[in-house]
C-alpha cells in the first residue's frame, strides 16, 4: 500500500479560478455564494465598467467617491475599478483621500487610452443610456 504524501508547504499557492466579475482572479477559497454573486452580476458588469470609466474621465476619484457619485454599491464599484486597472484604462494617481473611516484611499485617474475611451463614451451619450 502506497502512502499518500500531503503537501503542508506554507508557501503553496492554491489554484486560481478566473472570474472576470471580480476584476480578474477569484481566490479558490471563496465560497460558492461569492462565485454565484459574481456570475449574477456578469450581465451588468460591462455597463457599470463604462459608468465608472466615464466618472473617472470626468474627475479622478477614489472608490468610495465613485460609490457616492454613481449611486452604486461599493461592492460593485471595486471589481469594476480592478477590471479597468487590469485593462490599462485607469491607474493610481499617487494622490490619496480620506475615507469616512479616516483611512487613505487611492485616487484613480485615466491613462491616455482610458481618457480616449471615456471621452468617446461620454460623446456617444452612454452616461444616459
Amino acid at each position: 500500500m502506497q502512502q499518500q504524501i500531503l503537501d503542508f508547504n506554507p508557501f503553496h499557492q492554491p489554484a486560481q479560478i478566473s472570474h472576470r466579475s471580480y476584476g480578474g482572479w477569484t481566490p479558490s477559497q471563496w465560497r460558492d455564494t461569492s462565485i454565484q454573486a459574481a456570475e449574477s452580476m456578469e450581465p451588468f458588469a460591462p455597463k457599470n465598467r463604462e459608468r465608472v470609466l466615464m466618472a473617472i474621465t470626468r474627475q479622478p476619484a477614489a472608490n468610495h467617491q465613485l460609490e457616492e457619485r454613481l449611486g452604486m454599491r461599493l461592492s460593485s464599484v471595486c471589481p469594476r475599478v480592478a477590471e479597468l486597472r487590469e485593462d490599462g484604462l485607469i491607474l493610481d494617481s499617487g494622490r490619496r483621500v480620506q475615507t469616512d473611516s479616516d483611512r487613505p484611499a487611492i485616487v484613480w485617474e485615466t491613462t491616455l487610452l482610458g481618457e480616449k475611451i471615456g471621452r468617446a463614451l461620454i460623446r456617444a451619450g452612454k452616461e444616459f443610456s
